[in-house]
């Protein structure tokens, strides 16, 4: 049996326009995505981590912060870190 079907793009993602904010020194950046990274390196392919922490949420985001030889300060989730904002908030509170 077959079926009659039309493909279709039902959504696409797009980088945000990151030149509003550059100018500011970041103490921490977070990344949810590894299309995240990406943008940020097209946009600032520059970009060195320096003193800047990077926090990353899922294994293949943590993966890709290392692919870019980042280190990698805050990682979740984690068996006792389920979220992004508890592992930021335990990491400021050790390393205040």
């Amino acid at each position: 049996q077959g079926y009659d079907y039309t493909e279709a793009i039902l959504y696409r993602t797009v980088g945000n326009d990151l030149t509003e904010i550059w100018d500011n020194k970041f103490d921490v950046i977070v990344f949810f995505s590894p299309f995240s990274i990406e943008t940020l390196m097209d946009q600032y392919p520059e970009f060195k981590q320096n003193d800047t922490l990077i926090g990353a949420f899922g294994t293949t985001t943590c993966k890709a912060v290392e692919d870019f030889g980042w280190t990698l300060n805050i990682k979740a989730p984690t068996a006792t870190m389920p979220s992004m904002s508890g592992a930021l908030d335990s990491f400021l509170a050790e390393n205040q």
